[in-house]
């Protein structure tokens, strides 16, 4: 168990907003930290525990590490202006009955001076996480955790915390360039407008982040393999447009227009 820890002097608020929570202090019982996860047995043992789809599952523990590093580090960032340092033991998630991300969790979190905020963060990401894919991959059981599909990953989850919070421009290339994870010129973008309010541009996917070889009726809406760009526009749209209110502010950064 992890006691408690250095932390900023006040609680970030990135850390309470809602559909983000993250608990921080001592360590709740069932977490599991990236730590845990660049260990290949453990990955194996993890995704296991969940029922027979052991590959989804792989998937989906790939998918909570970028959104744990995403919300707890690169949240502190937008909206808080804070650089974090934090290990890989001392962040992580808790799950659902269902594999679903039911909560982040972070330790030890220390802010440093960084000159460029966003390479430092980049670097931090690739350390947290490469070590995450390597063992997804070794297990077997996450075979998409490629240098792509975590690109993926990372710009959507920064996008999306732009759009709620704009800080300084280029952040998110200079973020994803010293990933190592891949050029972002890589990521296209789809504009689509979600409501009677500005449009948004959303990052589209590479790769197919559960290893489908065709949509299944629960496809992402923006997933590489949908027909074409007008397909994945509409499917967004119409996504955004039967979402609730507070899902709606989580994905877009604004209240719903009309």
């Amino acid at each position: 168990m992890t006691g408690p820890a250095p932390m900023p002097a006040s609680t970030p608020r990135a850390w309470g907003r809602p559909r983000s929570p993250v608990r921080h202090g001592t360590a709740p019982g069932a977490v599991i930290t990236l730590a845990d996860l660049a260990r290949i047995d453990a990955f194996r043992t993890c995704a296991a525990g969940y029922g027979p789809a052991r590959r989804r599952t792989g998937a989906a523990l790939v998918r909570h590490a970028v959104t744990t590093v995403v919300t707890v580090v690169i949240g502190a960032f937008v909206f808080d202006g804070l650089v974090l340092d934090v290990a890989a033991t001392d962040l992580g998630f808790v799950l659902d009955d269902t594999a679903g991300l039911a909560t982040c969790w972070v330790g030890a979190a220390r802010p440093t001076n960084a000159p460029d905020p966003g390479a430092h963060l980049g670097v931090a990401a690739r350390a947290l996480l490469a070590p995450v894919a390597s063992a997804a991959r070794a297990s077997g059981v996450g075979a998409r955790a490629s240098d792509r599909a975590m690109l993926d990953r990372l710009a959507a989850g920064c996008a999306r915390l732009e759009r709620a919070a704009p800080p300084a421009p280029a952040w998110i290339d200079d973020l994803l360039a010293a990933s190592g994870f891949g050029d972002p010129a890589l990521v296209r973008r789809l504009e689509v407008r979600p409501d009677a309010g500005p449009s948004i541009a959303m990052p589209l996917p590479g790769v197919c982040c559960v290893a489908q070889r065709r949509p299944g009726p629960n496809a992402c809406p923006t997933c590489p393999l949908h027909p074409d760009d007008p397909t994945r526009r509409h499917l967004t749209e119409s996504w955004l447009g039967e979402v609730d209110d507070d899902h709606f502010r989580f994905v877009v950064g604004r209240d719903r227009q009309t």
